[in-house]
């Protein structure tokens, strides 16, 4: 899977769908998101990356109307990505970072720095602290309560300071914004720490309060 992802690309996420089908989360999660999920209904893994606009499913498994790849693989997405991934080319910066994510989170992802991504309302915001990193990894561990942790490692520590500094106030406008005070209170207790170039935010919640925050 990881010789498909392109060597230029600007996001690579991984879904353990065996695990997260076992999981508490997924009858909390919105319906639009469950839906997103059941396209990859016969695949037990898929890794999910970016270029700009256009994006590249590799599955592992066989899914109708998708492209059949060696090693049991199924590929979807934009036509480019499709065949570049087909054909033999350098492997992708971004795997280095993958790897232990993967090995150890049932769902994980990695931006690089700079990447804007489809982020709505305060949300948004994160894009500007893109800006501030070489890149950005995110990762769930999915048991009763759902542990997330982002890290985020910058080229200096002022830049570092920055991202720490903006992704504070986007939390609290975020908190701010929101009119239940049960979900208000999950943000606030997101616990943000700063080492050197790496800033890393942890959070734990219920599965409940975790879908009803992504709602």
């Amino acid at each position: 899977m990881a010789a498909c992802v392109p060597a230029d690309a600007a996001t690579l996420a991984g879904l353990n769908l065996e695990t997260l089908r076992r999981s508490p989360l997924l009858p909390a999660v919105p319906e639009d998101y469950r839906a997103f999920l059941e396209t990859f209904r016969d695949a037990r893994s898929v890794l999910v990356s970016s270029r700009g606009s256009d994006f590249l499913f590799i599955a592992r498994g066989s899914l109708p109307g998708w492209t059949a790849a060696p090693s049991g693989l199924s590929l979807n997405g934009s036509p480019d990505l499709v065949h570049a991934a087909t054909v033999r080319h350098a492997p992708s910066p971004l795997l280095d970072a993958a790897e232990p994510l993967a090995a150890r989170n049932p769902v994980w992802a990695v931006v690089r720095g700079g990447t804007t991504l489809p982020l709505q309302g305060n949300l948004a915001n994160l894009n500007n602290l893109l800006h501030h990193t070489d890149y950005v990894t995110l990762a769930a561990q999915l048991d009763d309560r759902v542990a997330l942790e982002l890290a985020a490692s910058c080229p200096s520590p002022d830049a570092a300071s920055h991202f720490e500094g903006n992704l504070r106030a986007v939390l609290g406008l975020s908190a701010a914004a929101l009119r239940q005070p049960d979900l208000a209170g999950l943000l606030r207790s997101v616990q943000v720490k700063r080492e050197d170039r790496t800033v890393r935010a942890s959070l734990a919640a219920s599965p409940d309060a975790l879908g009803r925050l992504l709602h």
